[in-house]
């Protein structure tokens, strides 16, 4: 008993910094993964740390469609920024349109985003799918956490998911960084900004 009572407090002591990082990434959420936010972009003020506009375009197409019922959409890369919904809407006769931009887009990431409304029974009326070179030669979900697609497109275990941002959150680099800016409040290193 004594031994178990020792092996338990030494796990606990070895184990204490890992558990503190699990703590604060939880309490922080840094790359915006963990919460419910109504708006991941706070108007006038920089992100500090990049996130992934895949997971914000979902996540704020869920949040929503139950009031605006979109029916037209825009699909592509960051560069299908330069196709405005303002303008599109003057030749398609929708007023009910959305951008589903997403940085590094893939023909995967189109393909789950359009599987997943025919899924549930959500209009298409009009699409526009913006497509180039970088666009074209991706069909499987990408690695990294800011090219992750989120996992109710691509089924994935939610946990692997959130383990990715964690290897990211624990690089030595960022949370250097992060740390430094917590305690700071201003940026002092360009590692975070990590990609």
């Amino acid at each position: 008993m004594k031994k178990i009572k020792l092996f338990i407090c030494k796990s606990l002591f070895i184990g204490s910094p890992l558990l503190i990082l699990i703590i604060l990434y939880i309490i922080k959420d840094p790359f915006k993964v963990i919460y419910h936010y109504d708006s991941y972009y706070k108007s006038g003020k920089p992100n500090y740390i990049m996130i992934n506009r895949d997971f914000v375009s979902f996540e704020t197409f869920c949040n929503n469609y139950p009031e605006s019922k979109f029916d037209s959409y825009i699909f592509g890369n960051s560069r299908s920024i330069f196709y405005q919904i303002s303008d599109w809407q003057k030749y398609i006769g929708s007023r009910h349109c959305y951008h589903f931009d997403a940085s590094d887009e893939s023909l995967y990431g189109i393909n789950i985003k359009i599987k997943y409304l025919f899924d549930h029974k959500i209009p298409i009326k009009n699409s526009l799918i913006i497509l180039d070179f970088n666009t074209l030669k991706e069909t499987k979900n990408h690695t990294g956490h800011l090219f992750l697609k989120h996992p109710s497109l691509t089924k994935q275990n939610y946990f692997l998911f959130q383990l990715e941002y964690f290897r990211t959150f624990i690089d030595k680099n960022f949370l250097t960084a992060y740390i430094d800016f917590i305690f700071n409040t201003k940026v002092t290193s360009v590692a975070f900004r990590i990609n």
